[in-house]
């Protein structure tokens, strides 16, 4: 007769992804976690989705004209209604300046005002007719009895593309960006793409229009279709005073891109930068100030990119603002060289005073800087020094080994986490002391998925404070790409894996409604994401899968028939999620369905005692998504099959299924030790 073993009960999952010997590793440990994280309550459910924030970023761009100046490349000039064309160096949306206009209607009597410029350098669209973009102000009054705007780009008066802009496009006393599609062009004669020199702006209007002072337009730029290259960095700066601006940066290709919430297109800022590098940031009195260890150091303002070389300047890798003092490491011409500020500068375009972290450079190269309350942190790929600028001196950190990767350097919560050859670690402040750092590990179980990725300094890693989650970003196949997420969990302390979030670098956008965004730079194309937001990525499903332990009970010598599972959680009515086994590695049984539809029945609707409501942003905010129903089941699946071990594996991959997995019972009978098979060796 079977001898009933006692049964196992996983009354919580909080042991995380645990990838050694799947039959050595705690009950509540997984062999497999996908797609899924730890709640507020610590139970393990199926992460949100993910959705194209704003429109593609462009590979490529070419400036027609940058406006600034009236006459300095070709000369703008006012017909019929334009009057008074002048160079507005206040009110500017690019670089040095802008053009300005007014109209006076009794000029010509044809009710409209025409602004030209034919006599421009030409340039070649060729390569970035995706469409036109450019900025223009208009006055307060200025929309009143206005028809329309008329836009003509080409290579003359007589060949060139044209649009016409309705007034809903127009914002009185205020800038906006205007892209305008080539493929929705009206196209007049033969416009020679290799040459177009011309631009034309005509403002129609009615007979009741006024005399208007202050139209004006900025930056004509030509941007391509295409979007195949990545991300490389993603920066997030909110001024500090009032209209509170924010920007939201990033490169792609060569040039630097401004994202416009209005339009939800990304505007260019700087064109001929180092393509493939990755900026650090520093917001200082409400300027950015970037550096990328290839390019001259710069700033942007919101207007104009400087750039800043000569004494005192570095072309470093990594940036830092602690205390009301800058740093910056990392300069290739001097990799051991930590420069940094005064305290309290009026700004941050040059380092006067320089610490050497390490005077024969044997700890390598600069790899990141961070700060941890007071503690200033610099790392190099074999140390990391505390560095204190009053003595001025660095002390090395109790601590064998570097940093690897300037991104990878987080603060979560109270700690600091940093990822080198032998995993992620943790520095944190030492009990009673100031000052004085200890380190931990903090990825021992996923020892063999760390050993195998061999590039490490490109990783990026990001910690939301909203849903307790670290995410590390990292390269998996040595080809620049960062393709493989994991998850940490401060709540349980755990990891789980996320698949198809590719990221070089994460920030938080806050948007002018004050909702919070997680976006990712994408690491494969130039198409910015928000992450956990929703239900489906992008439309499409999202596979979870969870795998438990690999159960023997202790006595792999016997062999065992596995009569039931139940599982208990939550899932969503329109879910489906799929339970099974695999028997001794090798046969997966036939698996049985989980339909929410089923619960959501037999609960009596979303009033039903114990459903909840689950939000569609992990964030708290609206994340552009509704939320969703989730109802409480208890499945009991009957196996009646036979084995040495088994493993419970649960997996989902139909589209919007969501759902939380509380506690599992798995009961297996021995049977007797003639019944195990003669014929194999377990």
């Amino acid at each position: 007769m079977p001898n009933q073993i006692s049964p196992v009960r996983i009354k919580n999952f909080e042991g995380g992804l645990n990838l050694a010997d799947d039959t050595l590793i705690d009950d509540n440990q997984l062999s497999v976690a996908t797609n899924v994280f730890y709640n507020s309550e610590k139970k393990l459910q199926t992460r949100y989705g993910q959705t194209t924030f704003g429109q593609n970023i462009p590979e490529g761009c070419i400036t027609i004209h940058n406006c600034d100046s009236v006459a300095g490349n070709g000369t703008w000039a006012g017909t019929d209604d334009a009057v008074t064309v002048s160079l507005e160096s206040a009110t500017m949306k690019r670089g040095a300046g802008a053009i300005k206009f007014n109209v006076t209607v009794a000029t010509s009597g044809n009710n409209d005002a025409i602004m030209t410029n034919s006599g421009m350098t030409t340039v070649n669209i060729t390569s970035y007719k995706g469409y036109l973009g450019f900025w223009f102000y208009t006055p307060t009054g200025g929309k009143t009895d206005l028809t329309n705007l008329v836009v003509k780009v080409g290579s003359s008066g007589s060949n060139y593309y044209s649009w016409t802009v309705a007034t809903t496009g127009l914002t009185e006393a205020d800038w906006v960006f205007v892209p305008l599609l080539f493929s929705s062009a009206s196209i007049t004669g033969t416009p020679n793409d290799a040459a177009v020199g011309y631009i034309q702006l005509t403002l129609n209007y009615g007979a009741g229009y006024t005399n208007k002072t202050g139209f004006i337009f900025d930056d004509f730029v030509a941007y391509s279709s295409g979007y195949s290259k990545p991300q490389m960095s993603l920066k997030y700066f909110k001024e500090s005073v009032s209209p509170f601006t924010r920007h939201l940066i990033t490169n792609v290709g060569t040039n630097v891109y401004s994202y416009d919430e209005t339009s939800t297109y990304w505007t260019l800022i700087k064109s001929g930068v180092t393509e493939g590098a990755r900026y650090s940031m520093a917001g200082y009195k409400n300027i950015q100030y970037y550096t990328n260890g290839s390019d001259n150091y710069a700033s942007w303002n919101g207007q104009t990119w400087t750039e800043y070389t000569g004494a005192n300047t570095y072309k470093g890798k990594y940036l830092l603002l602690a205390n009301d003092v800058g740093y910056i490491l990392g300069d290739p011409s001097v990799p051991s060289s930590l420069a940094y500020t005064n305290a309290t500068p009026s700004n941050l375009q040059s380092f006067p005073n320089v610490l050497v972290l390490d005077e024969d450079s044997s700890d390598g190269k600069g790899t990141g800087l961070i700060n941890l309350g007071p503690v200033v942190i610099a790392s190099k790929e074999g140390k990391i020094y505390k560095v204190n600028i009053a003595t001025p001196s660095r002390e090395q950190l109790d601590y064998s080994n570097g940093a690897l990767a300037h991104r990878a350097f987080t603060r979560v919560e109270n700690e600091v986490f940093l990822l080198n050859d032998a995993g992620v670690y943790t520095l944190s402040q030492r009990e009673a002391t100031t000052g004085s750092l200890r380190s931990d590990g903090l990825s021992d179980n996923l020892q063999p998925l760390i050993d195998s990725f061999t590039k490490k300094t490109t990783a990026a890693a990001y910690y939301s404070y909203a849903n307790n989650n670290f995410y590390l970003f990292f390269d998996s196949n040595d080809d620049d790409v960062n393709d493989t997420c994991i998850v940490f969990s401060t709540l349980t302390k755990k990891w789980t894996k996320y698949t198809n979030y590719n990221a070089n670098e994460a920030v938080i956008y806050e948007d002018s409604s004050g909702v919070k965004h997680l976006l990712i730079a994408n690491s494969v194309i130039g198409q910015c994401k928000e992450i956990e937001t929703g239900f489906d990525d992008n439309g499409s499903s999202i596979y979870c899968e969870v795998q438990t332990k690999n159960f023997d009970f202790d006595i792999p010598e016997t062999l065992k028939t596995f009569e039931m599972i139940e599982v208990f959680g939550f899932i969503n009515g329109d879910g489906e999620l799929k339970v099974g086994g695999i028997i001794d590695d090798v046969e997966e049984i036939a698996e049985a369905t989980i339909q929410g539809s089923t619960y959501e029945t037999a609960a009596g609707g979303s009033e039903a005692l114990g459903a909840f409501i689950l939000g569609g942003s992990a964030l708290g905010g609206s994340g552009g998504s509704s939320g969703v129903t989730l109802y409480p089941f208890k499945a009991r699946i009957p196996l009646y099959v036979t084995g040495s071990r088994i493993k419970i594996k649960l997996f989902s991959q139909s589209l919007n299924t969501v759902w939380i997995l509380s506690k599992i019972s798995l009961y297996p009978f021995a049977q007797p030790l003639e019944v195990y098979p003669t014929d194999n060796i377990y």
